[in-house]
């Protein structure tokens, strides 16, 4: 079986002798290889709950991106990233646009295009 995953549409096609046949499945069904963490389950680690739910009151979402949620099958690694990210994304003494700007040249240097 061929798999065919375009990441930048987040929609996956299989085939199986055809490549050219190729069939859409479902949106945003690409493999997940780590296991993502749900903050409402009540066998999740209390300290990926408590560091999950504490993003996503001072980020006002109601849910949060899938790398937390992947790194919170580790919960201290959890703990640190979020650490990591408030001080570089929001404690800092850069304006907005100098930020914007930072973010900018980092992806035209990485050549990204999203």
């Amino acid at each position: 079986m061929v798999l065919k995953v375009d990441y930048r549409r987040s929609e996956m096609w299989t085939c199986e002798n055809d490549p050219e046949a190729f069939i859409h499945t479902e949106r945003n069904t690409a493999l997940t290889r780590i296991p993502l963490v749900d903050s409402n389950d009540p066998a999740t680690d209390p300290l990926a709950v408590d560091v999950l739910k504490s993003v996503s009151r001072h980020r006002n979402r109601t849910v949060n991106p899938n790398v937390y949620r992947a790194m919170a099958n580790h919960p201290d690694a959890l703990r640190t990233l979020v650490d990591f990210g408030t001080a570089v994304y929001f404690e800092n003494s850069l304006t907005p646009a100098q930020r914007e700007l930072a973010y900018l040249t980092a992806s035209v240097t990485n050549d990204c295009h999203y």
